[in-house]
């Protein structure tokens, strides 16, 4: 079985036969310390891996929660502005109402005016 991507580097580590690893001697020792050595060197690439991923998901979480704010904001902007336009329409509709009555009421008037001259 292979391994790809960031446990590909922690698999020999299982591999490992740490089983015959003795220090009875020195010619054991220094193998111990070998394999030991090499274990170490396993663990220390793995972490490197594991700590250049960690930041590379790190660096797109903060990608990602500005592009995030950046929405929200243009989002905000839009409703905004259509909030702007509503409201500019409602007082224009208001406006040409009371233009509308005014002119109706003038109109009404004019002919009780017209009626009062001869007087």
């Amino acid at each position: 079985m292979t391994s790809t991507g960031i446990s590909s580097g922690i698999t020999p580590l299982y591999d490992a036969d740490t089983g015959g690893i003795g220090v009875g001697t020195r010619q054991e020792a220094a193998t111990a310390i070998t394999v030991l050595d090499a274990a170490t060197n396993l663990v220390s690439a793995a972490r490197a891996q594991l700590g250049a991923q960690q930041n590379r998901m790190e660096s797109q979480v903060r990608s990602l929660s500005v592009a995030a704010e950046k929405t929200s904001a243009a989002t905000s902007v839009i409703t905004d502005a259509d909030i702007a336009s509503e409201v500019s329409e409602v007082i224009r509709a208001d406006i040409l109402m009371r233009a509308a009555t005014s002119i109706l009421a003038q109109a009404n008037q004019s002919p009780s005016v017209a009626l009062q001259l001869p007087r």
